[in-house]
């Protein structure tokens, strides 16, 4: 079934509720989960590397001087902008520049007035985080590398760049016929989420599902999924049931499950450097 229909009535069943019956039926207490589902969500894969939520990417550079003169065959991403022939430039649509004229008259780009010099006095180059980016767990570089992140840009002195983050994970799309799929696709039908184990366009979901092209499979961790669940009736605890004795209860129960969590996680994989977080404590 649905992660998040899932996750919902877990902790629902934790706080002594009905369960729902529909994701987005109209309910107060869907309408108070539905409200913090998704940032809380988000922090919860923050916390920590999940190894069911990394990826490794080489990232595209957007910016390739302090003086942001357009660039040639450069990715550039909705809002950058660039100097080109004196005239400031804010960029309107995602592309790999070609021709400037062309691009231009493409509607890649406007003109602007509100530009501020990107001045790189510590860092030579921009890159382009991943639109489903979370966290950075680690680069390819040496020890001693240095880099900062401010907004949906990492600024770096290293010319090229691969990195491992955690992302965004949520329930996937649903299945839509007569479409190509690759190996590692998750995809919803009938409330169930399948993943891809062979790449190909979609025909009949059923005749694809007894060919092996799809295999029944949860998107995140089961621990995890248990920790979550526990996390979303702690916070919800309050605003739903004013049980002041709950809520401490869910909250050693939280505190245990996080921890089982995040062993069974280290024990799957080599452990990643030590980050800091304050995202549980802020809440017990």
């Amino acid at each position: 079934m649905s992660a998040k229909f899932k996750i919902i009535n877990s902790a629902f069943r934790k706080l002594g509720q009905d369960p729902i019956l529909t994701l987005g039926e109209d309910t107060e207490n869907y309408r108070k989960v539905n409200d913090i589902y998704k940032i809380t969500l988000f922090e919860f894969l923050r916390l920590h590397p999940w190894s069911f939520a990394k990826e490794e990417v080489t990232l595209s550079r957007v910016v390739a001087t302090d003086t942001a003169d357009w660039v040639t065959a450069a990715v550039y991403a909705i809002g950058d902008y660039v100097i080109q022939s004196a005239t400031t430039y804010k960029c309107l649509t995602a592309h790999t520049a070609g021709v400037f004229a062309t691009d231009l008259s493409s509607e890649y780009w406007e003109e602007s007035v509100d530009y501020e010099t990107p001045l790189l006095t510590d860092y030579l180059y921009i890159y382009q985080l991943p639109s489903d980016f979370l966290r950075l767990n680690k680069t390819n570089q040496e020890p001693d590398y240095s880099h900062k992140i401010k907004g949906k840009k990492l600024y770096s002195n290293s010319n090229t760049l691969i990195i491992e983050y955690g992302k965004k994970i949520e329930d996937p799309d649903a299945w839509v016929t007569d479409t190509a799929y690759i190996i590692g696709d998750y995809t919803l039908q009938s409330n169930t989420i399948y993943f891809c184990l062979e790449a190909h366009t979609s025909g009949t979901f059923a005749t694809d599902l007894a060919a092996d092209k799809w295999v029944e499979q949860d998107i995140y961790d089961s621990a995890f999924t248990a920790a979550l669940a526990t996390l979303y009736a702690y916070e919800l605890c309050i605003p739903i049931t004013k049980d002041a004795k709950l809520k401490e209860i869910l909250r050693d129960e939280l505190r245990s499950k996080i921890n089982m969590a995040k062993s069974l996680n280290g024990q799957e994989v080599t452990p990643d450097k030590p980050q800091m977080d304050e995202f549980i404590n802020s809440r017990l």
